[in-house]
């Protein structure tokens, strides 16, 4: 599995462009919480803080009980 995050538009004249972030697997059949862990590694990658996206996940996963 490959999870590719990338910018929108042109980054080439920006004064701190957004990077490519991608993330491979070394396998396919993932499950749900393998492939989540990526999308979370991606998201740092990309500059989200680690904190950030930790309290995102727990926010949802409250909303689901």
């Amino acid at each position: 599995m490959k999870i590719t995050l990338e910018p929108t538009h042109n980054q080439l004249k920006e004064t701190y462009p957004y990077p490519k972030v991608t993330i491979d697997s070394p396998r396919d059949d993932l499950d749900i919480e393998e492939a989540m862990s990526l999308v979370e590694r991606a998201l740092v990658a990309w500059g989200f803080h680690p904190d950030t996206v930790q309290d995102y996940y727990k926010e949802d996963s409250k909303v689901e009980e």
